[in-house]
């Protein structure tokens, strides 16, 4: 069956992979790449459907530090799978990128997964009577191209197929919460401020309609203060369409002026901000792009970390972290430590969300030892709390226990807040494991 709603060259390699596996008498290994698990598992499903002289079984490696795919298979398919006289079966891996880190010694590391892969290559030809397919990401795939080219250039059946589905929207407030427009209720419009800046505008304007010509370049200025102290005042009280025009008025004025680039630089940042207020996204884009064009690079750091967090609104994720990489290459080189940490954590985070748990682990992993070397103990506490959280996502329970313990150790005893939400925490993820204990004890009728 033709795969519908894709690109032609995808719908010509789905008929290329289907004549291949067609009725196959001897085994082989099967690269699949997909960056979401949805389309993996769709695709799966349809392979299933349309190879169906075959059994089909799946595997997710997800929660296992696995560094030997021939051990794990061994220990995870069943003996008619493993002991099939004739090649019977099609065995679908998941997960198996989610090995590439490891916890060793209180550190997370590279494991040796693909080292492992490329000295298994032949028994994984010749050794199983199966075929394998492997799903994983792009970003797995080209780490196996050059850590085990060996095996890479045995395996002869690779396709990769995109996502004509846009990812999901999360919930902001995960990303960069100190963006969030303050409520109303905290920033409580302060009326009577406006009204005398809206009075002071105009009388401004009616001097500058009666100004002498060499008058007018002092009333701009007071007139350009005047409408960034508005659009400010605006802004707090929740005003925000009204502060986007009033704050764009400023800029027409400061360009014609002639002002400091930095300046105007500054305002289309803020117009961005209002419109990511607004949810007004692509207008916000629009806005930081202008931004950059006037920026050194210090504060371009700023506006690419801006440009991020819309598009991650979007749910456009590959600009997103495209741009957060760039503020944090020039945090790095500006010397901006506070906003290097943060990035960092915003990027594994970033991974996170999208349950790309090994580019998740790995960006920790560079944070943490950041943070170690530059003493950010505060930040350090936030991380490991965070590699906590990607390790029971994948129900790594001892792993994830390791990590919350190594976080509670950085807290002082007078942090009691902090230390009975970590220790909530830990029980939650105790009891979790010993449930998923019970249940699979149950599954597999032991007493």
């Amino acid at each position: 069956m033709a795969l519908t709603g894709v690109p032609d060259d995808e719908a010509t390699a789905w008929e290329e992979l289907l004549f291949t596996l067609h009725d196959r008498d001897h085994p082989t290994v099967v690269f699949m790449e997909c960056d979401s698990l949805p389309r993996q598992t769709e695709l799966e499903t349809q392979l299933q459907q349309d190879l169906p002289e075959y059994q089909h079984h799946r595997i997710d490696l997800t929660p296992y530090p696995v560094t030997s795919l021939l051990r794990a298979l061994a220990e995870r398919l069943p003996h008619d799978v493993r002991h099939s006289p004739r090649v019977r079966y099609v065995v679908h891996i998941h997960g198996l990128e989610n090995s590439l880190i490891v916890t060793e010694d209180g550190e997370l590391k590279h494991s040796l997964l693909t080292a492992q892969l490329n000295l298994e290559r032949e028994l994984l030809f010749r050794n199983v009577p199966y075929i394998l397919v492997v799903w994983s990401d792009g970003v797995f795939f080209r780490k196996l191209q050059r850590e085990a080219p060996d095996l890479w250039d045995w395996v002869t059946v690779k396709h990769r197929f995109s996502d004509p589905v846009a990812r999901p929207i999360i919930d902001p407030t995960l990303l960069l919460a100190s963006l969030q427009p303050a409520s109303i209720a905290e920033h409580a419009s302060n009326n009577n401020r406006i009204w005398e800046l809206k009075k002071e505008s105009k009388k401004v304007d009616r001097e500058l309609r009666s100004a002498q010509l060499k008058k007018a370049p002092r009333l701009l200025k007071r007139k350009v203060n005047l409408l960034i102290s508005l659009t400010t005042e605006l802004k707090e009280a929740g005003r925000y369409k009204e502060a986007e025009n009033i704050g764009r008025e400023a800029i027409r004025l400061q360009e014609k002026l002639e002002a400091e680039p930095e300046q105007i630089g500054h305002g289309w940042l803020v117009m961005g901000i209002l419109c990511l207020y607004q949810q007004h996204l692509a207008d916000a884009l629009q806005a930081f792009e202008q931004g950059k064009k006037y920026l050194n690079d210090t504060s371009q750091g700023n506006t690419h970390y801006l440009i991020n967090y819309a598009y991650s609104l979007k749910g456009e994720w590959e600009p997103a972290i495209s741009s957060l990489q760039t503020a944090l290459l020039l945090y790095q080189e500006n010397g901006k430590a506070d906003e290097v940490s943060e990035t960092l954590d915003v990027l594994g985070l970033s991974y996170s969300v999208q349950n790309q748990h090994h580019m998740a682990l790995e960006t920790y992993r560079e944070a943490i030892r950041w943070q170690k070397a530059h003493n950010y103990t505060r930040d350090l506490f936030k991380t490991y709390q965070q590699v906590a959280k990607v390790y029971t996502a994948q129900e790594r329970y001892p792993e994830a226990f390791y990590w919350y313990q190594q976080a509670l150790t950085l807290l002082p005893e007078s942090a009691q807040a902090q230390r009975e939400e970590t220790q909530e925490r830990i029980a939650h993820l105790q009891a979790q494991a010993a449930e998923n204990s019970a249940e699979a004890d149950r599954l597999s009728g032991a007493p």
